[in-house]
């Protein structure tokens, strides 16, 4: 505090300490920030909690972008929200957050519409990275290499291609986790619509393993089914649970809405 009315810290890196720093760790983290400019004080404080040191490590849980939008035309602003709304209708039971919204903005551009009668590419890719021990995974893109969370990983590695080692001179063909045939087949089967009840999207598609990979689930069509992009994040996250056998044998536990708690 009598730094920043001394002059010597600007309030921007002010507003940043103020989401890690405690009186226990102030002393600290004025100590790391020192010429620091306001855009490094903020890439040290993403990923820490309440209380932590900028000596410990980055949670990657906590890590999350603040996105702003100025100079937005009242035509532009009234197509926004009319966006929001539609997102909040096709949720189906999602939280609607802001994560959820943009998540289905960028996809919608990403992700151009495949034909009716086709099956869609797989939603990822992965690729083997020099952290082959700690087996953390990072989504990469648009100058930007960001830890996933375990939960983020486990998502990614139902429906993903592998594009090779990125270390190797060898040329490695761009391989899908899931063969081709069995993946038409899931499609199919499922009608093109993810496979939770009463949910008729049929955009954002990507193959869920029942069993995960991590646990030894394998690509028999019965431990596979369609999900859309919101549900298969809400099973990954924990919000929604499922269990049994695709097609006729798949039991959801759904959250309840607020007015059947």
């Amino acid at each position: 505090g009598e730094q920043f009315r001394a002059g010597e810290l600007p309030w921007s890196s002010v507003r940043e300490l103020t989401r890690v720093v405690t009186w226990k760790t102030e002393q600290a983290w004025l100590d790391a920030i020192e010429d620091k400019t306001a855009t490094d004080v903020q890439q040290m404080v993403r990923g820490k909690t309440k209380g932590a040191l900028p000596t410990d490590p980055v949670d990657p849980t906590k890590l999350t972008y603040r996105i702003v939008l100025e100079g937005v035309s009242a035509e532009a602003y009234v197509m926004h929200k009319q966006a929001r709304i539609a997102v909040a209708n096709a949720a189906s039971g999602s939280s609607n957050t802001d994560d959820d919204f943009v998540r289905a903005y960028a996809s919608a551009v990403i992700s151009p519409p495949a034909p009716a009668d086709e099956p869609t590419r797989p939603p990822y890719q992965i690729a083997v990275t020099t952290c082959r021990e700690c087996k953390k995974g990072h989504v990469v893109g648009a100058g930007i290499v960001e830890e996933l969370t375990p939960q983020a990983l486990e998502r990614v590695q139902c429906d993903h291609e592998h594009i090779g080692d990125l270390e190797s001179e060898e040329l490695t063909r761009l391989r899908s986790e899931i063969p081709a045939p069995t993946r038409r087949k899931v499609f199919v089967r499922d009608k093109f619509q993810c496979a939770v009840p009463d949910c008729r999207s049929c955009r954002f598609l990507a193959i869920h393993h029942i069993i995960p990979r991590s646990e030894g689930g394998g690509h028999q069509l019965g431990q596979l089914l369609l999900l859309c992009d919101g549900h298969h994040k809400m099973l990954h996250d924990g919000v929604l649970s499922l269990r049994g056998r695709a097609p006729d044998q798949l039991v959801f536990d759904l959250p309840l809405d607020d007015d059947e708690n």
